[in-house]
């Protein structure tokens, strides 16, 4: 008797229940999902870099430079120091001589080929002043 029941709810025609509906509007939100950037979390870490920095242009009162180098960056997690070396570092800056504020931006590319981003700001009043 069970059999037949489980047969007889299977081979309905009715879709009025069908869960077909609910599942492609899942799959809809699963793919919006994953096609959206993920919230970045804060993860510490300390990288060793080696490369070459350029003076790309002057003006009397700036200088745009340039980097190159490769190196590692390391977490406390070995995972994530396997997927993320070696890395690539470019970064472009604009140091104000008046000012002695350095601006720009920078670009890791980890092993895997993603990158991570962000700004540039250092304070070179130090060494400006120096002789």
């Amino acid at each position: 008797m069970i059999k037949q029941q489980i047969i007889a709810v299977i081979g309905r025609k009715n879709r009025k229940h069908s869960p077909a509906p609910y599942m492609g509007a899942m799959s809809v939100l699963a793919i919006i999902a994953s096609a959206l950037p993920a919230q970045a979390d804060l993860i510490p870490v300390t990288y060793s870099l080696t490369g070459v920095g350029i003076v790309q242009s002057a003006t009397d009162t700036t200088l745009t430079l340039t980097a190159q180098a490769s190196g590692s960056v390391l977490s406390g997690d070995p995972g994530f120091n396997a997927a993320w070396n070696p890395v690539t570092y470019s970064d472009e800056a604009v140091l104000d001589l008046n000012t002695g504020l350095l601006n720009g931006s920078f670009t890791f590319t980890f092993a895997d080929g993603q990158t991570l981003t962000g700004s540039v700001f250092e304070d070179n009043t130090a060494i400006l002043a120096s002789p």
